[in-house]
């Protein structure tokens, strides 16, 4: 995630738009996902306010769930 937004670090309680992140990078970031790890979001699930850290808790949920 952090590459796609052209940072080096990310702070887990700030937001998607926080750390520079725009329309498309949301895009970037949800087809790096679907290709990392097959979990598919909706680039509009970055603009809705939510910390990172609850971002990546719930790809690491759907990541647990298909195992």
């Amino acid at each position: 995630m952090a590459a796609e937004l052209g940072v080096r670090t990310l702070d887990p309680q700030a937001d998607f738009s926080g750390h520079g992140g725009d329309s498309l990078k949301a895009l970037g970031t949800a087809l790096a996902l679907e290709r990392q790890f097959g979990v598919t979001l909706d680039p509009e699930d970055f603009f809705d306010g939510v910390p990172l850290a609850e971002t990546v808790a719930r790809v690491a949920r759907e990541i647990r769930a298909r195992a």
